[in-house]
Parts: C-alpha cells; sequence; structure tokens
C-alpha cells in the first residue's frame, strides 16, 4: 500500500500537552525539531491527514490529525 506522507510541522507545546493527558511518559515527548507529522494514510484518501503519535497499548492513543489547510 502506497502512503499519502504528507508532512506538516506540528504545535509542539499542544503536542506535549496531548501526550502528557493521553498518558506519554517524559521519554516519550519528542524533542522540538522532531515535532513534524507525517500522514500515515493510504494515497488519495481525502482532505484529513492522520498520524498516531502514541500508543501506549491501551486507550486513550493519541493521533494527530490535519488538513491542508488548519490543524
Amino acid at each position: 500500500m502506497y502512503l499519502c506522507d504528507t508532512t506538516r510541522r506540528l504545535p509542539h507545546g499542544e503536542l506535549l500537552t496531548a501526550m502528557r493527558d493521553a498518558g506519554a511518559k517524559e521519554e516519550d515527548y519528542p524533542r522540538l525539531h522532531d515535532s513534524v507529522g507525517c500522514c500515515e494514510l493510504g494515497k488519495n484518501h481525502g482532505d484529513q491527514h492522520a498520524e498516531s503519535r502514541f500508543a501506549p497499548g491501551a486507550d486513550p492513543e493519541l493521533w494527530v490529525k490535519w488538513d491542508d489547510e488548519t490543524d
């Protein structure tokens, strides 16, 4: 399967807050220069892009979603 692989710089502060709220540990947090999302959906999937950022093995999982215009 071919992936979309569209990238987007993610808002680092909001990403860290969401990861903390989802139960991530500090070692799971991305560094500022690593906070780029890369879409994991199939090619030609539609308007919204998405990437899995944190999945501790239980709920909740954290997915980052964006479209071509906004986060």
